[in-house]
């Protein structure tokens, strides 16, 4: 049996929520997610540059949330370039 130890922690509900969600859907053991999730997490900060690392939560200034807002409700229209690449890809299953 491999060298266990118990840890405590707390997560925002909507994290648990995905991790019960996830558990049942696949049927793999909660602290089995939490342990591969742990150890890809804290090699990935070892591994890689700092700058590749992409922060799960962003914290916006008033200002800059407006102009986020502002262009989340007038999209800009996609370039011909983007187009053909989104053309290009295969189809997927999800909707």
């Amino acid at each position: 049996m491999p060298d266990t130890t118990q840890i405590s922690a707390q997560i925002s509900t909507s994290v648990k929520t995905l991790l019960d969600e996830y558990s049942e859907a696949t049927g793999v053991k909660k602290n089995r997610i939490i342990d591969d999730a742990l150890w890809l997490y804290l090699r990935a900060r070892v591994e890689l540059p700092e700058n590749v690392i992409v922060p799960p939560h962003l914290v916006l200034s008033g200002e800059t949330a407006d102009r986020v807002e502002a262009q989340l409700s007038s999209p800009v229209p996609p370039t011909p370039a983007l187009v053909r690449v989104m053309r290009s890809l295969p189809p997927t299953d999800k909707g």
